[in-house]
């Protein structure tokens, strides 16, 4: 966070507390958390110090949230915090023109965002592979690109790499590309 940011955020903690500041991270050394503890609150909460009655450490993250919420907060207040994804009622076929039955591929990941050296990425070479193998396999389905306009560079490889690609990365919201993965492709 730049220091403006910074200063926004105090200010605004400091004009309007919160009553509660749980820290969802695991690590205790990261920087950002420690910023909550800080600035006034009725409760903080840090999950590491919990979670062992939370749970195991090898649950799944969301569980983890949702159990931490109901553990330290009123029901009514944790009902409405609860993490959830709902699949947004939209006819996405039509917005984006989806004929055929498709295959909807996500290659990028959370290091393009991030602006960090990119380890974990597989190339452009191996996707364009995949895509080929998808292909005699489903050859009726067409596939669907998505991502984020960080990640447009990457996937504008492969689909400029491989005919008959939808590219829809960076031209979807998070609703919209929620309903891509959701719709039932045949």
């Amino acid at each position: 966070m730049n220091p403006h940011k910074w200063l926004i955020l105090a200010q605004a903690l400091l004009r309007y507390p919160y009553h509660l500041i749980l820290d969802l991270t695991i690590n205790r050394s990261d920087f950002f958390p420690s910023l909550g503890w800080f600035f006034p609150a009725a409760h903080k909460v840090k999950v590491y110090r919990v979670r062992e009655e939370v749970d195991p450490p090898d649950t799944h993250r969301t569980t983890v949230i949702q159990r931490l919420l109901a553990f330290c907060t009123p029901d009514h207040i944790a009902h409405r915090a609860m993490p959830s994804l709902r699949r947004p009622d939209l006819d996405i076929r039509a917005l984006y023109g989806l004929q055929t039955p498709f295959v909807c591929l996500h290659t990028g990941n959370s290091s393009f965002y991030h602006n960090r050296k990119n380890t974990r990425l597989w190339p452009a070479e191996k996707w364009i592979e995949l895509l080929d193998g998808w292909s005699r396999y489903f050859p009726r389905h067409q596939p669907v690109l998505i991502g984020t306009p960080a990640e447009a560079e990457h996937i504008g490889q492969i689909a400029d790499k491989f005919p008959g690609v939808i590219n829809l990365c960076g031209k979807t919201s998070l609703p919209e590309m929620m309903a891509l993965i959701a719709t039932r492709s045949s």
